[in-house]
């Protein structure tokens, strides 16, 4: 990755624009495409595939916490159907979680195995080959080691110890090999393959009060679409939530909850330890996607695809509950069944509506405007598609309408945005004197890119002012000698100037450079013309 290499630039396909090393993530999109190429339909069955796994391992996962298979199976129905997993599962790209949490349930439910029989071996290898896996897929793994405390101290914990550093002492090899898995992985991320984009950016949300609001809204999103997931949809890339005005329910949502959840945690910690273990479970994975990390896209559902695991357990609990009340207070014999059927009916049903927003990028980007008309990412998106698919008109609209929508990510900045959105509607408004205009914004924000300076000696030309054209046609080459275009164009001014033994001159010169091209024999045709009609 080389950050400082513009996107527009030749070298653009030279190296990858991953955020993160994911190769594990990585290997899984090279197999697909092995498979199906450029078929979207093989890629998204993998990711069906994947999570249909997921689903089977957080069944047993439960099942081996509670030894009651309704709840497993609650908590797995749930998991599998919630709307909010809807992100995560259509886009291809957001493959990260799901591998990460398939790798990470794996190392726990050997670790599981690892204690429950005698030849212990082969489980320990195969618990942390999962966590380094887990790691390499995404790196919210890292809270696995805390996680394999925690299972110590709530379900294997025979000697009923009290003192952490007791637990860890009892297995001490066990968690200096965790201990060196994330040494080793901490390197390779900081070192090795550090992240290439957090460097460049100046978060304007990343300390004092601003970054404390921030975090209280993502925590007041999250919750409400947990609880009430019809409110799921499909979310802008790269959003923040506005700073401010900073509503009462966001203050009062994320304090509630989280004082909510502390008393219960304490009140079941011997009561029932399944309820402190959802509620623990919940917050340490979701402690590391909460804001107080800065990330580049801080609010995306995908993110709570490990975290919900827990909650789902905890609304388990709660439903079987009511299910045995409702039993006690019916002689129907199904009315539990037939309400817990309902509430995962009725969670598919969301899911199936909300799955159509993730058709293409037309559809999802108009879901994103409808919902959340601050920001400014669909737009742009929708400028470029448009753009590609040939229809300039609405290319133009959108790409207008972007300009007019404060980049509202805090951690990026809107330059690089700003600029490809000028350059394109420079390239695509028919006017040059407006052309012009986007042009020179564009050549503001990234000064030392040739193709700018080439579409405004096209449009020059278009205004017959051959000496500007000119001075921007070799401002080009200084930029980029292996520009053939440039030659094109100056070649076209001298012979509309008139000097004809000039642009022959140039023309030679770019022949020997870049051969006889469609471009430079369609100038060279005209050329002869105007020196036959001279």
């Amino acid at each position: 990755m080389d950050p400082s290499r513009d996107l527009l630039t030749k070298q653009n396909n030279s190296f990858s624009g991953i955020v993160s090393y994911r190769p594990v993530v990585a290997a899984t999109f090279f197999v697909d495409y092995a498979f199906w190429k450029e078929n979207p339909l093989g890629h998204h069955f993998t990711n069906i595939a994947l999570h249909f796994v997921v689903t089977v391992l957080v069944f047993y996962f439960m099942l081996y916490l509670t030894a009651i298979r309704g709840i497993a199976f609650l908590t797995a129905s749930f998991f599998a159907v919630h709307p909010i997993q809807s992100e995560v599962v259509n886009f291809i790209g957001y493959r990260s979680d799901i591998l990460m949490t398939l790798f990470y349930l794996t190392g726990i439910l050997a670790y599981l195995r690892y204690n429950a029989v005698e030849k212990k071996g082969k489980w320990l290898i195969v618990a942390c080959l999962s966590y380094f896996c887990a790691l390499f897929s995404k790196e919210t793994a890292l809270t696995f080691p805390f996680v394999v405390l925690i299972i110590d101290r709530f379900f294997l914990n025979q000697k009923n110890t009290r003192k952490t550093i007791d637990i860890i002492r009892n297995k001490v090899w066990i968690y200096v090999m965790l201990g060196l898995i994330t040494l080793f992985y901490m390197y390779v991320y900081f070192v090795l393959m550090p992240n290439a984009f957090y460097p460049q950016f100046t978060p304007r949300a990343q300390i004092g009060i601003a970054k404390f609001v921030l975090m209280l809204k993502i925590f007041t999103a999250y919750v409400s679409v947990l609880i009430l997931p019809f409110k799921v949809t499909v979310l802008p890339p790269l959003y923040a939530p506005p700073i401010f005005p900073l509503y009462p329910m966001e203050l009062f949502v994320p304090v509630c909850v989280t004082l909510l959840s502390a008393a219960l945690g304490f009140y079941f910690y011997r009561r029932n330890k399944l309820i402190t273990f959802g509620l623990v479970w919940f917050y340490i994975q979701y402690v590391l996607v909460s804001g107080f990390v800065p990330l580049l896209n801080p609010l995306a559902f995908r993110f709570l695809y490990l975290p919900s695991i827990g909650f789902f357990l905890l609304v388990a609990i709660a439903v079987k509950a009511i299910a045995a009340w409702l039993n006690r207070k019916n002689d129907a014999s199904n009315i539990s069944a037939l309400f817990q059927a309902t509430l995962i009916g009725l969670l598919m049903a969301l899911t199936i509506a909300n799955n159509a927003f993730f058709k293409n990028n037309f559809v999802a980007c108009q879901e994103m405007l409808r919902r959340y008309p601050d920001s400014s990412r669909p737009s742009w998106i929708l400028g470029h598609d448009y753009y590609r698919a040939g229809n300039y008109e609405e290319a133009a609209k959108y790409l207008r309408m972007h300009l007019k929508v404060a980049i509202n990510n805090p951690f990026i900045s809107g330059d690089k945005e700003k600029f490809m959105t000028y350059h394109l509607l420079g390239r695509l408004v028919e006017d040059p004197d407006v052309a012009i205009g986007y042009l020179e914004k564009a050549r503001d924000l990234s000064p030392g890119l040739a193709i700018i300076y080439l579409d405004l000696s096209k449009n020059y030309i278009t205004k017959k002012d051959y000496p500007t054209a000119l001075a921007y046609a070799r401002q080009a080459l200084k930029f980029d000698s292996g520009l053939s275009s440039a030659y094109v164009y100056m070649i076209h001014i001298y012979i509309e100037s008139g000097d004809l033994v000039q642009a022959r001159a140039i023309l030679t010169q770019a022949v020997q450079m870049f051969g006889n091209n469609i471009n430079l024999r369609a100038v060279e045709k005209y050329l002869n013309q105007k020196e036959q009609a001279k």
